[in-house]
Protein backbone atom coordinates (compact mmCIF):
# COMPACT_ATOMS: atom_id res chain seq x y z
CA UNK A 1 0.00 0.00 0.00
CA UNK A 2 1.52 3.14 -1.08
CA UNK A 3 1.81 5.92 1.86
CA UNK A 4 -0.58 8.41 -0.47
CA UNK A 5 -3.49 6.33 0.09
CA UNK A 6 -2.65 5.62 3.60
CA UNK A 7 -3.49 9.40 3.65
CA UNK A 8 -6.91 8.92 1.52
CA UNK A 9 -7.58 6.57 4.26
CA UNK A 10 -7.20 8.70 6.81
CA UNK A 11 -9.16 11.64 5.41
CA UNK A 12 -11.62 9.63 4.41
CA UNK A 13 -12.34 8.73 8.51
CA UNK A 14 -11.39 12.14 9.57
CA UNK A 15 -14.14 13.43 7.54
CA UNK A 16 -16.75 11.22 9.27
CA UNK A 17 -15.46 12.15 12.41
CA UNK A 18 -15.67 15.97 11.37
CA UNK A 19 -19.04 15.44 10.18
CA UNK A 20 -20.53 14.03 13.06
CA UNK A 21 -19.32 16.57 15.71
CA UNK A 22 -21.05 19.42 13.59
CA UNK A 23 -23.96 17.41 13.98
CA UNK A 24 -23.86 17.62 18.00
CA UNK A 25 -24.77 19.47 21.08
CA UNK A 26 -23.60 19.64 24.59
CA UNK A 27 -26.82 17.80 25.98
CA UNK A 28 -26.48 14.92 23.35
CA UNK A 29 -22.54 14.75 24.93
CA UNK A 30 -24.22 12.63 28.17
CA UNK A 31 -25.44 9.94 25.57
CA UNK A 32 -24.52 6.46 26.98
CA UNK A 33 -26.11 3.42 24.77
CA UNK A 34 -26.09 0.76 27.36
CA UNK A 35 -25.30 0.57 31.09
CA UNK A 36 -21.21 0.88 31.34
CA UNK A 37 -20.23 2.04 27.67
CA UNK A 38 -18.99 5.21 27.92
CA UNK A 39 -20.99 8.76 27.36
CA UNK A 40 -20.72 9.92 24.17
CA UNK A 41 -18.49 12.65 24.73
CA UNK A 42 -16.17 10.51 26.90
CA UNK A 43 -16.24 8.07 23.29
CA UNK A 44 -15.19 11.41 21.42
CA UNK A 45 -12.51 12.71 23.61
CA UNK A 46 -11.06 9.12 23.87
CA UNK A 47 -10.51 8.76 20.23
CA UNK A 48 -9.18 12.40 20.14
CA UNK A 49 -6.97 11.58 22.85
CA UNK A 50 -5.37 8.61 20.94
CA UNK A 51 -5.21 11.06 17.73
CA UNK A 52 -3.15 13.22 19.77
CA UNK A 53 -0.70 10.24 20.69
CA UNK A 54 -0.31 8.81 17.37
CA UNK A 55 0.39 11.96 15.81
CA UNK A 56 2.93 12.67 18.88
CA UNK A 57 4.46 9.63 18.40
CA UNK A 58 4.96 9.72 14.52
CA UNK A 59 6.06 13.59 14.38
CA UNK A 60 8.43 13.32 18.07
CA UNK A 61 9.69 9.91 17.03
CA UNK A 62 9.06 8.12 20.20
CA UNK A 63 5.93 6.41 21.69
CA UNK A 64 4.14 8.33 24.29
CA UNK A 65 2.81 6.97 27.21
CA UNK A 66 -1.03 5.90 27.47
CA UNK A 67 -1.04 8.12 31.03
CA UNK A 68 -0.38 11.08 28.72
CA UNK A 69 -3.97 11.11 27.44
CA UNK A 70 -5.92 14.21 28.46
CA UNK A 71 -8.71 12.70 29.89
CA UNK A 72 -10.56 16.39 30.40
CA UNK A 73 -14.03 15.65 32.10
CA UNK A 74 -14.85 18.64 31.32
CA UNK A 75 -14.27 18.20 27.33
CA UNK A 76 -16.44 15.17 27.17
CA UNK A 77 -18.93 17.79 28.42
CA UNK A 78 -18.58 20.53 26.11
CA UNK A 79 -19.01 20.30 22.04
CA UNK A 80 -16.95 23.83 21.53
CA UNK A 81 -14.22 22.05 23.97
CA UNK A 82 -13.98 19.16 21.83
CA UNK A 83 -14.13 20.94 18.63
CA UNK A 84 -11.37 22.93 19.85
CA UNK A 85 -9.21 19.91 19.85
CA UNK A 86 -10.29 18.24 17.15
CA UNK A 87 -9.00 21.65 14.86
CA UNK A 88 -6.05 21.98 16.85
CA UNK A 89 -4.99 18.15 15.58
CA UNK A 90 -6.78 19.00 12.32
CA UNK A 91 -3.79 21.47 12.55
CA UNK A 92 -0.82 19.06 13.69
CA UNK A 93 -1.61 17.03 11.20
CA UNK A 94 -1.76 18.91 7.91
CA UNK A 95 1.71 20.39 9.44
CA UNK A 96 3.19 16.64 9.57
CA UNK A 97 1.41 15.70 5.96
CA UNK A 98 3.47 18.32 4.75
CA UNK A 99 6.60 17.48 6.51
CA UNK A 100 9.45 15.18 4.72
CA UNK A 101 8.24 12.06 5.97
CA UNK A 102 10.86 9.27 7.31
CA UNK A 103 8.32 6.60 6.76
CA UNK A 104 10.59 4.03 8.20
CA UNK A 105 11.57 5.38 11.33
CA UNK A 106 11.79 3.46 14.21
CA UNK A 107 9.10 4.64 16.80
CA UNK A 108 10.00 3.26 20.27
CA UNK A 109 6.87 2.20 21.81
CA UNK A 110 6.26 0.28 24.98
CA UNK A 111 3.76 -2.15 24.52
CA UNK A 112 2.61 -0.95 20.90
CA UNK A 113 6.13 -3.10 19.28
CA UNK A 114 7.80 -0.41 18.34
CA UNK A 115 6.47 0.34 15.12
CA UNK A 116 7.77 2.60 11.91
CA UNK A 117 6.07 5.61 11.07
CA UNK A 118 3.92 4.17 8.53
CA UNK A 119 3.33 1.68 11.34
CA UNK A 120 1.76 4.34 13.47
CA UNK A 121 0.06 5.73 10.92
CA UNK A 122 -2.02 2.19 9.56
CA UNK A 123 -2.68 1.66 13.63
CA UNK A 124 -4.18 5.38 14.04
CA UNK A 125 -6.35 4.73 10.66
CA UNK A 126 -7.73 1.24 12.21
CA UNK A 127 -8.23 2.64 15.71
CA UNK A 128 -10.46 5.29 13.62
CA UNK A 129 -12.14 2.84 11.52
CA UNK A 130 -13.22 0.65 14.51
CA UNK A 131 -14.30 3.27 16.48
CA UNK A 132 -16.23 5.09 13.34
CA UNK A 133 -18.46 1.17 14.38
CA UNK A 134 -18.40 2.75 18.39
CA UNK A 135 -20.19 5.71 17.44
CA UNK A 136 -22.78 3.99 14.62
CA UNK A 137 -24.14 2.77 17.91
CA UNK A 138 -24.65 6.32 19.68
CA UNK A 139 -26.28 7.49 15.96
CA UNK A 140 -28.51 4.89 15.77
CA UNK A 141 -29.60 5.36 19.93
CA UNK A 142 -30.10 9.01 19.65
CA UNK A 143 -32.09 8.97 16.25
CA UNK A 144 -29.65 11.21 14.65
CA UNK A 145 -29.79 10.86 10.66
CA UNK A 146 -26.11 10.28 9.64
CA UNK A 147 -24.37 8.00 7.42
CA UNK A 148 -21.22 7.36 9.70
CA UNK A 149 -20.46 4.18 6.89
CA UNK A 150 -20.49 7.16 3.78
Amino acid sequence: MSNISLFDFWEYYDDKTKGFLTLLTDEQLTFQPYPGMKTLGEELRHILDVRDLYLRAMTEGTGPSWKEKRMDPEMAVSIEKLRAYYNDLVERFAAFQASEIDWSHVVPWEGMGDPDVEGCLNFLIHFECTHQGALSVYIAGLGLEYDIAG
